[in-house]
């Protein structure tokens, strides 16, 4: 049986676990919703319903071989659609944490390579994507979804302002443009 190491994580904490070939594995089998420290002003509690939450194959994914399901979601009012030529498992649906907690708990991976390349798999609750290696949320709002004047031209202070509105906030936190500062961040907002 040909085994490979996956790590996972949610923003500090990780913990490896090892995969099998054609084998689904449930990454995040020990998950607690009560365990979760909220550190938002938002007044967030396992019972705050949300609009969504995200399982990424973060670092390793191999589109040819690796896939994300979630068995439970249906059962949990939640649709799972996992995009396949970024690794990301989108989940959605107006829930509580709690029974994203459950959906995340249930998601499974599976692998068909038995190249034993490792795998990092992160969760997070909203509807952006965490990166380990930035330390930051990203949300992708397509040029259509901004303000923009007839021309197509999009303005700065628009997108920034869409960026900022309240409706787009991820359990408290506020949003912004982002500015590419390194190569690492380069390489999150650019493959996600």
């Amino acid at each position: 049986m040909e085994r490979s190491m996956m790590l996972l994580a949610l923003v500090a904490s990780a913990q490896g676990r090892f995969y099998n070939k054609d084998e689904p594995m449930q990454p995040f089998p020990d998950l607690d919703c009560s365990a979760v420290t909220f550190t938002t002003g938002g007044g967030c509690s396992c019972d705050t319903k949300i609009g969504g939450s995200v399982v990424s194959i973060e670092d390793g994914y191999d589109k040819a071989t690796d896939t994300l399901a979630c068995p439970a979601c249906a059962g949990l009012g939640i649709t799972a659609t996992f995009d396949t030529a970024t690794g990301v498992l989108h989940l959605t649906g107006d829930v509580t944490m709690e029974a994203y907690t459950q959906a995340m708990k249930s998601v499974v991976f599976t692998s068909t390579s038995g190249a034993g390349t490792s795998r990092r798999l992160t969760y997070n609750y909203g509807r952006a994507m965490y990166s380990t290696a930035t330390g930051h949320f990203y949300e992708y709002y397509p040029k259509n979804s901004v303000n923009c004047n007839t021309a197509g031209n999009c303005h700065w202070d628009d997108a920034q302002a869409e960026c900022a509105d309240k409706s787009r906030d991820i359990l408290g936190l506020v949003g912004y443009l982002i500015t590419i500062t390194d190569a690492a961040e380069q390489a999150v907002a650019s493959s996600k």
